[in-house]
């Protein structure tokens, strides 16, 4: 298994944390969130790794988390969300007396629910998805074992 890449941005209005991930020598890539205008950020590295945009994790519903996935999401890629964030991914109106002036909050459609115990596949690693509502009903956190890394 190559070396484990992975790129933390702090994006949007409010300098929100969203992380790129790729193995090296390989093409596939994970966003995990997508702030506002995150696609300026994100597309570039893209282009200069090579890579292409497979799945965008959300942890959470929130706006200032989800706001970007809009412009960064094609038939290809993967949007993963709980559903208990439903509401705010499909009616993000729900966040505009909360978010910023001027953010534009465009509904996102989940195409993959994941829940409390769910195993993703990372470039072969294995990702647990734990269920850890309080933030937003949806929060979930995603933990690497093999890396000892947790978003």
């Amino acid at each position: 298994m190559s070396l484990l890449q992975i790129i933390k941005m702090e994006l949007g209005p409010i300098g929100t944390n969203a992380y790129l991930l790729w193995e090296d020598g390989c093409y596939d890539a994970v966003l995990i969130d997508a702030p506002p205008d995150c696609h300026d950020t994100v597309q570039p590295i893209l282009d200069k790794e090579s890579l292409v945009l497979r799945e965008i994790w959300l942890t959470h519903g929130h706006w200032d988390h989800i706001a970007g996935a809009s412009k960064m999401v094609n038939d290809q890629i993967i949007l993963i969300g709980h559903r208990e964030d439903q509401a705010l991914f499909e009616n993000p109106s729900l966040m505009s007396t909360f978010a910023m002036p001027g953010i534009n909050l465009e509904p996102i459609s989940i195409t993959k629910w994941v829940a409390d115990g769910d195993i993703l596949n990372l470039f072969g690693r294995k990702v647990t998805v734990y269920h850890c509502p309080g933030h937003c009903p949806g929060n979930i956190i995603f933990w690497i074992e093999e890396e000892q890394k947790c978003f």
